[in-house]
């Protein structure tokens, strides 16, 4: 994700939304309330020295279903860092939740990104917000804020070719000396 919403597994329940991969982050502070509404116990995540032998069937399956996540997450969010190149602040963080194995597993991440218009430079902005976008949607599954990041780099391009025409046409104006009065009478 750069910078996100969504709960694409139904069974993990976190406190804070913000997703890539449709994953749903939890923030640093409230990693503690992070829960599982699995059928199965909460003192069974709590668990610190399982080894794979001591873990039942479900947990097994939790572990690997965790595991999964996990992978999916890092290849989201090192497609936002290939794509956003320069404009890149930093690497990936991620959020971690606690496996019944006592392992913590990535669960969601975050790609900072410089997604700010250039000021008094229209074309540098709309090719750095074409960067912006294909860095938001490079992810095979874009999540919601990462659609709602590649929407308003829309937007600030749309707003900076408008200003690059209007930059244009007060050029051709001056070259033919038409006043902005001339424009207004012919109106």
């Amino acid at each position: 994700m750069i910078n996100s919403i969504g709960n694409y597994y139904p069974d993990i329940s976190v406190t804070r939304v913000r997703s890539t991969y449709g994953f749903t982050d939890v923030d640093e502070n409230k990693i503690a309330n992070t829960k599982f509404t699995d059928k199965l116990s909460e003192d069974k995540f709590t668990k610190s020295n399982n080894s794979a032998d001591e873990l039942s069937s479900e947990e097994k399956k939790l572990v690997e279903r965790l595991k999964r996540i996990e992978q999916q997450v890092i290849a989201h969010e090192q497609a936002h860092i290939a794509a956003g190149g320069g404009l890149v602040r930093g690497g990936a963080s991620y959020s971690y939740q606690s496996g019944p194995d006592g392992k913590r597993y990535i669960v969601g991440g975050e790609v900072q990104i410089d997604a700010s218009p250039l000021p008094d430079d229209p074309e540098g902005t709309i090719s750095k917000m074409q960067q912006v976008r294909r860095a938001a949607l490079a992810p095979s599954d874009p999540s919601p804020q990462d659609r709602a990041v590649a929407n308003e780099a829309s937007k600030n391009e749309m707003s900076a070719r408008m200003e690059l025409s209007r930059m244009q046409m007060e050029k051709f104006n001056s070259n033919l000396n038409i006043t902005p009065e001339f424009v207004n009478a012919y109106a």
